[in-house]
């Protein structure tokens, strides 16, 4: 059952916690949309009530709620790591062709490297993953960091 404050939350109270809300964890699987950018729903929620992360308030309780005031709202599927190679689900849309083309246009230069990526920004670059996850883990919304690979394809052997 949803907290009392939980309950109580109005579209305004939303809004203004948008404003000065920082997640603290990698994003959530079910997120809001607010003007465009995508926040977890539930530790939003919460952070507008002003009450703890162990509120009794689960993340469908809070996405019912944002539902409710007016607030897009969608569940984020799992990736899997795929090795060094990028899957994009069919599902995904348009969500990278901003980072796509970018890729196809820089692939030559960063071929080997790690890159993050928010459209056709590069936020960061380098060889080792771990240092270019550590260099946008603050980045919200997170940005795709993927490996860039040969564009040409794999030698499979004789």
């Amino acid at each position: 059952m949803a907290s009392n404050r939980v309950a109580a939350l109005a579209k305004d109270d939303i809004l203004r916690a948008a404003a000065s809300f920082r997640p603290s964890r990698k994003l959530q699987k079910w997120i809001v949309i607010i003007d465009g950018k995508e926040f977890p729903a539930r530790p939003l929620l919460l952070h507008a009530a002003g009450v703890a992360p162990n509120d009794p308030t689960n993340s469908h309780q809070a996405v019912a709620k944002l539902q409710d005031l007016g607030f897009k709202t969608r569940y984020v599927a799992e990736s899997s790591e795929s090795g060094t190679s990028l899957e994009i689900k069919a599902s995904a849309g348009d969500q990278f062709s901003k980072e796509l083309e970018w890729l196809e246009i820089n692939r030559e230069t960063y071929t080997g490297q790690w890159v993050a990526l928010q459209g056709d920004r590069l936020l960061a670059a380098g060889p080792d993953a771990r240092d270019v996850f550590v260099k946008v883990r603050d980045v919200f919304p997170p940005p795709l960091v993927v490996r860039v690979e040969d564009a040409g394809l794999p030698f499979a052997g004789w």
